[in-house]
């Protein structure tokens, strides 16, 4: 005791205590450091996915959402990305939403089905399409299903 009260009361001894002190704080943060760092390797490499930039409708083709701006690429960590999440645009030629994407979600394999090559799989946000019976034995019946935009 009488020791740590000398080494404190002299000029000297008061500096190497602060230093040695200093000097373990440091190796401290280092160690913590490291061990931040191999976490967050650990989640995994950024990777590439596609977002939906705005609400996709029912039915909207991928290469219309891929060439209308419908869509835009983030980066994220891999281990936030969903199972079939799209990367590349042109992955989604050839098919078309099976239900209505929201804006900020994740484009997946699962969102997306085999394109039924129609008129209105091509149309964008703001056109539509317009049918006229001919007579009272044609129409539009059956033609509206659940989750289909009407404007009347």
């Amino acid at each position: 005791m009488q020791l740590a009260t000398k080494v404190i009361s002299s000029k000297r001894g008061a500096i190497i205590v602060a230093a040695s002190a200093a000097l373990l704080a440091g190796i401290l943060i280092l160690l913590y450091l490291n061990s931040y760092r191999s976490g967050v390797k650990a989640e995994g490499a950024p990777v590439t996915v596609l977002i939906a930039s705005q609400d996709i409708p029912k039915g909207t083709s991928g290469s219309l959402i891929a060439s209308s701006g419908l869509l835009k690429t983030t980066t994220m960590r891999q281990s936030q990305l969903r199972n079939g999440a799209f990367s590349d645009p042109t992955n989604l030629n050839g098919k078309a939403t099976t239900h209505e994407i929201y804006k900020g979600s994740q484009l997946t394999s699962t969102d997306f089905g085999p394109s039924a090559e129609s008129l209105s799989s091509e149309l964008s946000k703001d056109q539509r399409i317009l049918a006229l019976p001919l007579d009272a034995a044609h129409g539009l019946i059956g033609e509206i299903e659940p989750g289909n935009h009407v404007d009347i």
